[in-house]
């Protein structure tokens, strides 16, 4: 039986992971919106449009999903089972092969063609949560 030290120990594992994934998809966005826009992005730039600007919302799942886990688990409150069951079944549907959020996975996958790099830290981050588990 996994105890709440191993449990957290696997969300901030988690939370880790997807932070990497979520940059390098930061950077992939910043990247293609100078090319269109003709225009190089201050860091501040890119903070600003990745909370307000629509080409960035996509980056949202993932951003909202480690906030979510960040609070969590600064949350003494927090029933750990239940916040790691969430967020695997999130981060399942983020990555698997299912039409849900297929923007996302659609733009996941034109990151992943020009970015080696990416293709490797979502299959370590695949590779850690594991497969979904039926009827749990």
């Amino acid at each position: 039986m996994a105890t709440p030290e191993n449990i957290k120990a696997d969300l901030t594992k988690i939370s880790q992971l997807l932070l990497r994934v979520h940059k390098s998809l930061l950077q992939f966005q910043k990247e293609k919106y100078e090319a269109q826009n003709e225009k190089t992005l201050s860091p501040y730039d890119v903070l600003h449009l990745s909370m307000s600007h629509q080409d960035f919302d996509w980056l949202k799942k993932i951003t909202s999903l480690v906030v979510r886990m960040d609070e969590s688990l600064d949350d003494e409150t927090t029933i750990l089972v239940d916040l790691h069951r969430s967020v695997l079944t999130e981060v399942h549907s983020l990555f698997d092969e299912s039409d849900m959020y297929a923007d996302f996975k659609s733009k996941l996958m034109v990151a992943q063609s020009r970015d080696p790099m990416l293709v490797v830290q979502v299959l370590e981050l695949k590779k850690f949560v594991g497969t979904p588990k039926l009827n749990s």
